[in-house]
């Protein structure tokens, strides 16, 4: 029987893309010079309950980057026809 691979419960019978590990280093080069943080991601057998945290993180965070989507594009159309009617209002004086 398979054991989540976040908890170690046994039971697990779903599938999620989950962080494997990470790495850092430094480096030198003839461009640039500074450090360098990875994250490794891989399909793993996780039970319900993890599951289900992770579609829930996914979710949110897929709602978060949409609404602020939403917010820059409200506030860059809404901010075009004012700064015409401006110029037109001008001219016409």
């Amino acid at each position: 029987m398979a054991t989540c691979y976040q908890c170690g419960k046994l039971g697990a019978n779903y599938r999620r893309n989950v962080t494997t590990g990470t790495s850092s280093g430094n480096w030198v080069s003839n461009r640039s010079y500074g450090s360098s943080n990875r994250n490794y991601y891989g399909l793993r057998t996780v039970c319900e309950k993890c599951a289900a945290k992770i579609d829930k993180n996914g979710y949110l965070m897929s709602s978060l980057i949409l609404i602020i989507i939403a917010i820059l594009s409200v506030r860059f159309h809404t901010s075009k026809p004012d700064a015409v009617a401006k110029t037109s209002l001008s001219k016409s004086r």
